[in-house]
């Protein structure tokens, strides 16, 4: 699971794990706080709780000469199905429109085990550098 991010990001309609930038909140001291980072971005992003999801960092993303950017990504076994994923999610971004609150995903995108990669390669959306290197280690 991946999302499609909206019209008004810094990647519009582009296809990105959940996530962002370190934020001041994240930083106590000379600390970087990965752990909060991820759990403020998943929560704004498509409502998750951290506390509520078995994961783990296992990858960094390298900057390339474009970007000197490092980016973590953690992976994780939620405890619901994808119909209660979507379920959820749909709630959330309906709230988010109703308060006039920004909408980081405008959907959620699902592919199959096994057949990811293949999946991936037919949208024509934009796609993060490493999201195609990504899904082939966790497949």
């Amino acid at each position: 699971m991946f999302g499609q991010a909206s019209e008004k990001t810094s990647f519009p309609n582009g296809f990105q794990l959940s996530g962002g930038g370190i934020d001041k909140k994240d930083i106590t001291g000379s600390n970087i706080d990965l752990i909060q980072n991820l759990k403020r971005e998943l929560k704004e992003e498509v409502n998750l709780n951290l506390n509520e999801i078995n994961y783990k960092f296992q990858y960094i993303e390298y900057p390339n000469t474009k970007r000197n950017a490092y980016g973590f990504i953690a992976v994780g076994k939620l405890n619901m199905s994808k119909n209660e994923l979507q379920n959820h999610f749909k709630q959330y971004k309906e709230f988010l429109e109703k308060n006039n609150l920004e909408v980081e995903f405008n959907n959620l995108i699902f592919l199959k085990k096994g057949e990811a990669i293949k999946e991936l390669d037919s949208y024509t959306n934009p796609k993060r550098v490493y999201l195609r290197d990504l899904i082939s280690e966790v497949e």
